[in-house]
Order: structure tokens, then C-alpha cells, then sequence
């Protein structure tokens, strides 16, 4: 084999290793891809379940201070009764006491 045959040779062989190697790279490439439109998909699917998350704490949160607006009207409904039970209770001590004066 001549030095002219040997260069094409070592040309070819060249060539074919390029695109094996280009093959490897390419499906590389795909895999890395696939794998990052699945890591895209996973972490649009976390922050759907955050989203709902932060929506259900925002009811949550509403409830909460619905129940507590209502939770201090009663209890100052209950400080108005207190009130007035302890005035009618002075009421009464009064009459009596204007009875037994009678």
C-alpha cells in the first residue's frame, strides 16, 4: 500500500469516527433534551400544586377571619349582656331596697 492509499485510509477511518462520534453527540443531545422537557413538565406540575396550595391558604386565611369577626361580635354581644345583667342587677337592688324602706 502506497502513502497516497494510507492517507485516504486514515482519511476514511477519520470520517467514519467523526460521524460515529457526531451520532453519539446527536443522541446525546436528544437525551439531554428528553430529560429536560420531562424536568419542564415535573416542575410545571409543582407550581400548579403550589398555586392550589396557595389558594386553599388564601380560603384558609378568609375563613379565619371571617370566624374571628364573628367570634369578637359575640363576645362583645356577650360584654353588652354582661352589662346589662349587672345593671339589672342593681335595678333590683334598688326596688328592694325602696321596698323595705316602704
Amino acid at each position: 500500500m502506497n502513502a497516497k492509499d494510507e492517507a485516504e485510509m486514515e482519511y476514511f477511518g477519520s470520517t467514519i469516527r467523526l460521524q460515529n462520534e457526531n451520532v453519539t453527540l446527536r443522541d446525546t443531545v436528544q437525551a439531554l433534551n428528553a430529560a429536560l422537557s420531562a424536568r419542564d413538565d415535573e416542575l410545571a406540575n409543582i407550581e400548579d400544586e403550589l398555586s392550589d396550595r396557595e389558594n386553599e391558604v388564601t380560603r384558609c386565611e378568609r375563613a379565619l377571619e371571617l370566624r374571628v369577626a364573628q367570634f369578637n361580635q359575640e363576645a362583645e354581644e356577650l360584654v353588652q349582656q354582661k352589662e346589662d345583667h349587672r345593671r339589672l342587677k342593681l335595678e333590683c337592688k334598688k326596688l328592694q331596697n325602696q321596698n323595705k324602706i316602704e
